[in-house]
Order: structure tokens, then sequence, then C-alpha cells
């Protein structure tokens, strides 16, 4: 559990590298003047990053869940 925790925010924080480094480049072609609060602060971020939370924790219950039934089963 510890491993795969890991490994899930090792991902988080090379997809939230990844959306910096993207919202960096648009701004810089598109010639827009903004600032990283105002990357932070933007809807799209935020939501982004609610459902990617939203998605991971159903994901741990139902794997909870399933291991946790496998374990009553084989007893």
């Amino acid at each position: 559990m510890k491993k795969r925790l890991q490994k899930d925010i090792g991902l988080a924080l090379f997809a939230l590298c990844i959306q910096i480094i993207v919202y960096f480049l648009i701004t810089h072609f598109t010639g827009e003047a903004r600032s990283i609060r105002s990357f932070v602060s933007d809807y799209v971020f935020i939501a982004s990053w609610l459902f990617y939370l939203l998605l991971k924790t159903v994901i741990y219950i139902v794997w909870y869940l399933i291991s946790k039934k496998g374990k009553a089963g084989a007893e």
C-alpha cells in the first residue's frame, strides 16, 4: 500500500509539473502576461485536481473493498 501511494504521489507531481510547463508555454506563445497565482486559481486547474483527488479516492476505496473481500473469502 505504501509503495502504491508513493507511486501515485509521484504521478501527481509529474502531472503538476506538466501542467505548469504547458501553462508557461501557452502564455509565452500567446503573449499573455499572467502570473502563477492566476494559473493556480484558474477554474480548470482547480477542477482537474479536484476530479483527480475524487477519482483516486474512489479507486482506493474500491481497491480496499476488493482486497478485504478477497481476504474474507480466503478464511
